[in-house]
């Protein structure tokens, strides 16, 4: 399989809010744990340790400031990839307070200012999305010019640190192998399959009349955004993580019902070691997608209504509005045909293999 170029998009909720870091003490000894947990809330920091607290026999506090930041949602995903390799379970991690310190700490105070900085440009993209492009093309600026500069360095950045990411996943995929499990590491998924609505079948089972009532005119918006420059190939890029994907890539075996009779492998120091690989790598991953993510809202931004900064970013944004087939419509209108328009799956089920993320082990 060909390396996939990494995506950028907009990130999905862009809401101001705390990021808080949780630390536990026994109320009987006063032990203080060596995990934190990080999280966010919109409300205070006070109130969802209340609510944390519940069930819980340790006294809760924070082990270190909060910082209120402009996009939490974004800001609590890039910390949990940030020090992926200290995550033992969901949001808990493995931090020390000299850690905490000297390594937590410039993290969200440098990813507090700079959401400050960008957050009226992420919130603006946003907007534009419902706002159709009004066909002008036009010069970029000096300044414009610099962002597309930082986006297409960021992006190349990311294209390497995403094929190392994926290499390592890879490799874990081959140590897996037929397996259903590596203990703590990375598990087959099965899921079952549902039968689907046949458009087809359903045409075929009304009439002309009837289907003509089965359509409706619908409004939705068609949106293209593409970055112009994105630079240079993996190949180009790096040769050596392009040839080491590609290695990775060789018999790598697609999960079927065969995993699912297989065993859970145990932990060797060779996966330790690959899984925490895997781990470390993605802090690059998310720090590239940043740098990118705060250089194409800029852009956005600056674009606004054209369609395009030559050579930069073109951004089709219009508004259609078409008679397509409506399925509520037809379910409400003929419900006995609708159900019986579903066909079974031609294999009942799906697997895929799932990564859990963490270091449930010394490294």
């Amino acid at each position: 399989m060909a390396f996939k170029s990494p995506t950028i998009s907009l990130p999905t909720a862009l809401n101001p809010g705390w990021i808080y870091f949780i630390r536990e003490e026994d109320y009987l000894d006063q032990s203080v744990g060596r995990y934190v947990k990080i999280g966010l809330t919109a409300r205070t920091v006070a109130i969802r340790i209340a609510e944390h607290q519940t069930g819980n026999p340790r006294r809760e506090f924070e082990a270190t400031p909060s910082n209120y930041i402009e996009l939490m949602d974004y800001g609590e995903t890039y910390l949990h990839h940030y020090f992926a390799a200290g995550r033992l379970c969901g949001e808990w991690f493995d931090f020390d307070d000299s850690f905490l310190a000297s390594d937590v700490r410039p993290v969200i105070d440098d990813l507090e200012t700079e959401m400050a900085a960008v957050a009226g440009s992420f919130r603006r993209w946003k907007e534009l999305n419902n706002i159709p492009s009004n066909g002008t093309v036009r010069t970029a600026t000096p300044t414009e010019a610099g962002w597309g500069v930082d986006f297409t360095a960021a992006y190349e950045q990311l294209t390497v640190a995403k094929a190392i990411l994926d290499t390592h996943k890879n490799n874990l995929k081959n140590l897996l192998g037929n397996n259903k499990a590596i203990d703590t590491i990375m598990h087959i998924q099965q899921k079952t399959k549902n039968p689907t609505f046949n458009q087809t079948v359903f045409e075929g089972i009304l009439t002309a009349a009837q289907l003509l009532q089965c359509y409706s005119l619908t409004t939705s918006w068609s949106r293209s955004l593409k970055m112009l420059n994105k630079g240079r190939d993996l190949a180009t890029l790096d040769p050596t993580v392009s040839l080491a994907y590609d290695a990775s890539e060789m018999g790598l075996i697609s999960p079927s019902a065969t995993n699912m009779s297989g065993a859970t492998l145990p932990l060797t120091q060779a996966i330790r070691d690959e899984n925490l690989a895997m781990l470390n790598a993605m802090r690059a991953v998310k720090v590239q997608e940043w740098e990118c993510l705060k250089a194409q809202a800029k852009l956005v931004e600056a674009l606004d209504d054209s369609l395009e900064i030559d050579g930069i970013l073109k951004w089709k944004r219009e508004e259609n509005t078409d008679s397509k087939f409506d399925r509520k419509l037809a379910k409400s209108l003929f419900e006995t045909e609708f159900n019986a328009s579903f066909r079974p799956p031609s294999t009942p089920y799906t697997y895929s293999t799932e990564f859990d993320y963490n270091r449930k082990y010394v490294p």
